[in-house]
Order: C-alpha cells, then sequence, then structure tokens
C-alpha cells in the first residue's frame, strides 16, 4: 500500500507517493539523500537518526509514512540547520568549538535534540541538560561532557549573551579538522555513499546469545531475484579474528564454531538492490545449539560458569 505525503522537510513540500511501510528514515536519506540523517541502530535506541517534527526531536526510524504525526508536518533535518561552514547554527558551532565529536556519527542527532531542548527551553542547566539528552541519543567515543558544555554555551549565543568558547585559539586541540563538516552531516559514511552499479549487503546475525552454529542453508536465498552472492566462513582467507587488545572476535562465525553474542555475524548476503539483499536475508535459514549465555560480570564470575572462551583459563 501506499501514501501520499503532506509535509515540508527543511522548508520544502514534499509530494510524493511513498510504501507506508517505509520509514521517515530511510524516506529522507534514500528519497530524499539526506543523509545527515544516520542511520544507526534502526531500533528506536541510538538516536542518530533524529530530527525535529514541529521543533520536537523525533527519531526518524520510529515512524512510518503514514503515521499521523507526519501530517502536515514541518521536518527539519541536520541539513536544514545551516549550509554554509562559515554561517553554522549556534549548536553546530558549539559542538565545534567545545570538541564535543570525534567520529561524529551521532552528532547530526545529537545536535538536533540538543536544539529541540535550547527551542523548548533556552536557558537548562547542566542537569537539565543531561537528563534531556541522556534518554535520547547514545554517544559512544565522544564523552557526554563536552556535549554538555556545547549546548551550555549554545544557551549563551541563543540568548544574546557571549560565548565562553569561540575565542579559543584556532589550533585549539579539542577541534578536529572536519569538525565543520561533521556538525553539518555532510560528511559520507559508508551507508552513505552511491556508486554506478553498485551492489548491495545485509548481514545476518545470529538469533541466540549463546550457543553453536550447526548450519546455515543458502537454497532458497540463492533462488532470490537480483542476488549475487553469499559469503560464510567457508569463504573466508586466512585469520577469521577480529578485534582491539586480543584477536577473539569471529569475523564470521564458522560451522560448529561457538556463538558468544547477538552481534556475532553468521553471513553476508549481496544483491542487486537493497530490497533484494533483505529479501535474500530473510531466507536463510539457520540451524543452532542452544547453551547458558552470561549476562553480567557477577555470573561471568561465578563458580561454575561456563567459559566464553575455551582456550582462556577464566572469564
Amino acid at each position: 500500500m501506499t501514501t501520499n505525503t503532506n509535509f515540508t522537510v527543511n522548508g520544502l513540500k514534499i509530494q510524493k507517493n511513498i510504501n507506508i511501510e517505509e520509514t521517515l528514515q530511510d524516506f529522507l536519506r534514500y528519497n530524499l539523500k539526506l543523509t545527515g540523517v544516520k542511520r544507526g541502530c534502526s531500533n528506536e535506541d541510538c538516536g542518530s537518526c533524529t530530527v525535529l517534527i514541529n521543533g520536537e526531536p523525533v527519531k526518524s526510524c520510529s515512524l512510518k509514512m503514514n503515521d499521523p504525526l507526519l501530517a502536515d508536518a514541518e521536518i527539519v533535518t541536520i541539513e536544514g540547520l545551516s549550509d554554509n561552514e562559515d554561517n553554522l547554527h549556534p549548536v553546530q558551532e558549539a559542538f565545534v568549538n567545545a570538541g564535543a565529536l570525534q567520529c561524529g556519527y551521532c552528532t547530526p542527532g545529537m545536535i538536533m535534540t540538543s536544539t529541540g531542548l535550547l527551542m523548548e527551553n533556552p536557558n537548562p542547566t547542566r542537569t537539565e541538560i543531561r537528563e534531556y539528552i541522556g534518554p535520547k541519543n547514545i554517544c559512544r567515543c565522544t564523552g557526554y561532557q563536552k556535549i554538555i558544555d556545547a549546548v551550555e554555551d549554545a544557551g549563551r549565543v541563543l540568548r544574546g549573551e557571549e560565548s565562553l568558547l569561540e575565542n579559543l585559539p584556532d589550533d585549539a586541540p579539542l577541534r578536529k579538522k572536519d569538525a565543520r563538516l561533521k556538525v553539518m552531516g555532510i560528511i559520507k559514511y559508508a551507508d552513505d555513499i552511491e556508486l554506478d552499479g553498485m551492489i548491495y549487503g545485509k548481514i545476518k546475525y545470529s538469533d541466540i546469545p549463546s550457543g553453536t552454529l550447526k548450519k546455515i542453508v543458502t537454497s532458497k536465498t540463492e533462488s532470490v531475484p537480483g542476488f549475487m552472492g553469499i559469503v560464510t566462513a567457508e569463504e573466508m582467507k586466512g585469520s577469521n579474528k577480529i578485534g582491539m587488545a586480543t584477536q577473539d572476535q569471529p569475523g564470521i562465525v564458522g560451522t560448529g564454531e561457538r556463538i558468544r553474542s547477538i552481534a556475532d555475524p553468521l553471513a553476508a548476503v549481496f544483491a542487486e538492490t537493497k530490497e533484494e539483499a533483505q529479501n535474500a536475508l530473510d531466507l536463510l535459514k539457520v540451524e543452532y545449539e542452544e547453551l547458558p549465555g552470561i549476562f553480567s560480570i557477577k555470573e561471568a564470575l561465578s563458580k561454575g560458569a561456563p567459559f566464553l572462551h575455551d582456550v582462556k583459563k577464566n572469564n
């Protein structure tokens, strides 16, 4: 089924006929090419896809295109705050000056939430900033203190007061060279790139948190229109282990190998379009042998706890 859009995005009236099952996140990213709306968890948790809808921060992955909230809505994405790195929105400028970003992936969503807060409360305390952003957005690399510094300083500027951060030297160590592009949402990450003739991949992750991979049946997957190929551990050459401090995580779990997390990848499927790749992935049949899991430090240290890694002396 389809629906007609009836809203504005960054001030432009959008009139399109769209599948009602499509999310606002995907519509903005893949239809309007507004890739500043980042695709993180797609599960309403991380907040990387946050936009403003009628001035309120909303996780765009949470809305289908026929959601009543979108009727006559005014939607603003990170691209709508500024189109010129020499004339950033005060919240964007404050994130640069405070050094409130590193990889920058969560930054657009964090900035949109912060902008919504300051529209609602132009003079929040640090506690109010923390309590407002905390449940809405996750940052995995920056740490939250500089983000709070940034929102606090943006509030000063928006109230007509003097910034306490803008006069830092240009080579201040907390500033990153590409920070201005990151706060505008125009830095390209892997999922933002489109090339002529590009094929698309989807990863099959484990359905269980602990167990052994017994078998992957691919026959139905290979019959999907547009199917281009599948990669399992059997196709991997050389080491199939990854990790930062210790290479003890599977690149892809092989048949007969241990699964230790629902984040463990089992296979990668490729097709001509995203939809075909997803269809192929959905037809993968996986057989498991489930094993007791460990879900806390206390459990890991308890007497008789199963070892997560057989080659190690303890957990």
